[in-house]
């Protein structure tokens, strides 16, 4: 009996992994260690699973499927539709599928992804879930969205474990870079996240607006980091065209782990104001750095830290504009907030991550006690 690890999402990896390709290195990387008597595998266009190494990304002997074994995804399937419809067809080997579920979010909200993929993800959504024989979701959110979509839909949804993700910033024995360190004299605040619709950067375009027309009060620096996603309402052209904007909020790009930790390290506190999230990363990496964070009051950015992260609603931009100005000029509150994060904020491993998949196996699977390490 084997349990194989799918890492085709690795197939076309890069440089360092981001997303959920760091998800599918850090879990895989964690469960050797904790069943290292399992395989890390990576499908390749002939139909064959090839054994993968994670530390030269390079594959070596076939790993032959026999009945009884178990194959975890955690990949972006959707995008490799012959991998898709491989695993599709495990089961007819006797092959157990353990799926791991980010968000439904292309369901719940297509109108904030680009033509067209909306129906893919929803038809992969639809076909996994029949083929799955264990779920498992990053947050109970997406666990309670699997479940609810399962039923209106006639689904009979598998088991669901939530597998609560590493929310460490990865190492780096580099210094920030010197653009990045003249930056960051000044005061900022930060924001993380793909510059796309659905991370709702322009409420905050309109509250820095809001703040400075309205309120009349002067707000720091606002640095966005992230890559340019979907339908993202051309958010920089807005930034370099309006007069009131362009010295108050700049997009920066190409930021390396050196460059992220710095800006986290040296902001004032962080805002989050995406409509809907499967998890919501950033919310907890500012808390790694005991730094306060205002996130929307939505989805599963309410579950990383209850009593610890601020929150206001994502439609809402006079909500903002006013916790966003209490941040800025009450130094001693922001000063409270980060230290009642930094005693209290329980921080999640990937190796946490990884047990909660292993605990989940033995519960479905106890033979693989006498075979998992």
């Amino acid at each position: 009996m084997k349990v194989i690890f799918d890492c085709t999402a690795l197939s076309n990896w890069h440089g360092h992994a981001t997303g959920i390709q760091r998800v599918v290195s850090e879990i895989g990387k964690e469960l050797k260690i904790f069943m290292p008597k399992a395989y890390l595998g990576l499908f390749r266009e002939d139909g064959f699973c090839y054994n993968y190494s994670l530390e030269s990304r390079t594959t070596s002997e076939i790993l032959t499927l026999n009945t009884g074994d178990i194959v975890i995804t955690a990949g972006s399937n959707w995008d490799y539709p012959s991998h898709h419809k491989r695993l599709l067809s495990l089961d007819e080997q006797g092959v157990s599928l353990c799926t791991l579920f980010y968000d439904i979010i292309p369901v719940l909200l297509p109108f904030s992804y680009g033509p067209g993929f909306a129906s893919v993800y929803e038809e992969w959504l639809k076909e996994t879930l029949k083929k799955s024989a264990v779920g498992f979701s990053i947050s109970e959110n997406t666990r309670v969205d699997l479940e609810y979509y399962s039923e209106t839909n006639n689904i009979q949804c598998p088991p669901v474990y939530v597998v609560r993700l590493g929310d460490d910033i990865p190492d780096s024995t580099t210094s920030p870079s010197d653009v990045i360190l003249e930056k960051t004299v000044s005061p900022f605040i930060l924001s993380v996240g793909t510059i796309e619709y659905r991370k709702n950067h322009v409420l905050l375009l309109n509250t820095y607006r809001y703040l400075i027309e309205r309120m009349n009060f002067q707000p720091p620096k606002l640095y966005l980091v992230g890559k340019k996603g979907w339908l993202d309402h051309d958010i920089e052209y807005q930034i370099t065209n309006d007069i009131l904007l362009n010295e108050y909020i700049e997009i920066l790009h190409d930021i390396s782990d050196a460059d992220l930790k710095h800006l986290y390290q040296e902001s004032l506190f962080t805002v989050y104001p995406s409509y809907y999230e499967g998890w919501g990363l950033p919310v907890a990496e500012s808390l790694c750095f005991g730094k306060p964070c205002i996130a929307s009051r939505s989805s599963s950015m309410l579950e990383i830290a209850p009593g610890l992260v601020r929150h206001a609603d994502p439609f809402l931009v006079q909500e903002w504009a006013e916790q966003i100005r209490t941040l800025v000029e009450d130094s001693s509150l922001r000063q409270n907030e980060s230290k009642h994060i930094s005693n209290n904020y329980q921080r999640n491993s990937w190796t946490e991550s990884a047990k909660k998949i292993k605990m989940v196996l033995l519960q479905h699977y106890p033979q693989l006690a006498a075979t998992s390490g």
